[in-house]
This record gives structure tokens, C-alpha cells and sequence, in this order.
């Protein structure tokens, strides 16, 4: 059980466009997903809005930073700065 006893994953879905949700809620509806769409990009500023969540979803566009257990900030490009 997750978020005191509620089976269902809650998940933080950033950078959503208004065509993603149509699928995204079908599936989410029959896997015991429920989605968070949110407009804005994941960053420092908008990490938050993902509290409460289970799970956070991101697309290759977006950069990701992960600060380790020992401190140490881990970075994760998006595929199409390369």
C-alpha cells in the first residue's frame, strides 16, 4: 500500500501537453495510476509540485538533477542537447 493505504501509484507528469492526457488517463485507469499533468518542466523550481507523489514521469527533453546520498549532484542531460 502507498500514501496510508492507497494502492494507487500517484505519479507527477511534467511538461504534459493537452494530447498526452487522453492516453496517459486510459492507461493510468486500468494499471491504478493516477496522474498529476503538469505544464511546466521539471527543475529546482518545480520539484516540489511532485510532493506526494509515488513517482515522477519527464520527458528526453528535460534535465534531470540527482543529488546522491553522499552529496554529490548527479546530471542528466536531456537527449537532445547532445
Amino acid at each position: 500500500m502507498r500514501n496510508g493505504g492507497d494502492s494507487m501509484i500517484k505519479t507527477a507528469f511534467y511538461d504534459t501537453k493537452e494530447y498526452d492526457k487522453p492516453s496517459f488517463e486510459k492507461y493510468g485507469q486500468t494499471h491504478d495510476i493516477k496522474f498529476r499533468f503538469l505544464e511546466t518542466k521539471l527543475n529546482e523550481d518545480t520539484v516540489e509540485l511532485a510532493n506526494g507523489c509515488d513517482a515522477v514521469c519527464v520527458f528526453v527533453t528535460s534535465e534531470v538533477r540527482l543529488i546522491g546520498k553522499s552529496g554529490k549532484l548527479y546530471y542528466l542531460p536531456s537527449l537532445d542537447s547532445e
